[in-house]
């Protein structure tokens, strides 16, 4: 007798796909049928999972080859039998066949299992699935940082004026910033509130719904006087002098004045009042306009 030299290995998996072969017609649920079987040489055994492999109770039948195994253990579904040596690495038929004569057969395969083989393609994409359900509402986020500051809009004029007639006096208020007497020059009014002008009530001022500041105080004036003199204009704010203030000189050909450097804070609530002043009492007529921004 010619033997094949034995094939040394510790423990094979091996998987069935095929279909149980049964003699007779039945149910599926008396159907014979082998899952899968795991060889472990090491112990020399062979598990086999499956079905209907013991219906009454009786040993089933397990051949491997041509060769009948020894049955260590078995139940409907599982038999665990001896392996005998021997069997060189190839593929043999297995079949179990249990006390109503149906058998289950499939080929199984002795020897190492080999290296994985390289990486397949990528599959196709498969389709999108379904819209999932709208998630619940997120908790707030935190506080942004305060933006930078816009650009400044475009300044407002205040503007008042006084004209053409002079009041006997030499300090007065502008009309539409501050005077209570009305447009003559030089009324008698002060700033400072400590004035009235003949008898009318005391200047109150123009009043500031908002902050910001005052600049660009600018004046003209026309006269018909011979002589040459100067005004000074001022601007007071809560009846205090402030700095933004300039002195024209009225003469035959008056000479404006401005103010383009200082520049005056005030708030929302102040009010402003821009006075006139000059060191002697004028004899001739006279008319003087005055502006500024509220920027």
């Amino acid at each position: 007798m010619i033997r094949t030299p034995r094939v040394p290995c510790t423990r094979l998996l091996i998987y069935l796909t095929a279909l149980p072969i049964t003699t007779g017609i039945g149910s599926a649920s008396t159907v014979t049928a082998i899952y899968s079987a795991v060889v472990n040489t090491s112990i020399n055994e062979i598990a086999i999972t499956g079905t209907n492999f013991s219906p009454t109770g009786l040993a089933p039948t397990v051949v491997f080859a041509t060769t009948k195994l020894t049955l260590l253990s078995f139940s409907n579904g599982n038999v665990t039998a001896h392996l005998p040596t021997g069997f060189s690495a190839g593929s043999y038929p297995l079949a179990v066949t249990n006390s109503n004569s149906r058998t289950a057969r499939l080929s199984i395969t002795l020897g190492a299992v080999g290296p994985t083989g390289p990486q397949g393609p990528a599959g196709a994409t498969g389709p999108a699935g379904p819209q999932g359900a709208t998630g619940q509402q997120g908790p707030t986020g935190p506080q942004g940082a305060t933006g930078l500051p816009g650009p400044a809009g475009p300044p407002t004029i205040l503007s008042g004026f006084c004209g053409p007639t002079v009041a006997n006096s030499t300090v007065g208020l502008f009309y539409g910033l501050g005077s209570e007497f009305g447009s003559a020059c030089m009324s008698g009014e002060d700033a400072t509130g400590t004035s009235s002008g003949f008898g009318y009530p005391r200047s109150i001022g123009l009043p500031l719904p908002s902050l910001g500041h005052l600049q660009n105080l600018t004046v003209v004036s026309t006269s018909n006087t011979s002589s040459s003199y100067p005004i000074t204009i001022q601007v007071f704010v809560n009846r205090i002098a402030t700095s933004l203030t300039c002195t024209i000189t009225i003469a035959p050909t008056s000479i404006p004045c401005s103010d383009n450097v200082n520049t005056v804070s005030v708030n929302a609530g102040d009010v402003i009042a821009v006075q006139m002043s000059t060191p002697t009492v004028l004899d001739s007529g006279l008319s003087i306009h005055v502006s500024l921004e509220k920027q």
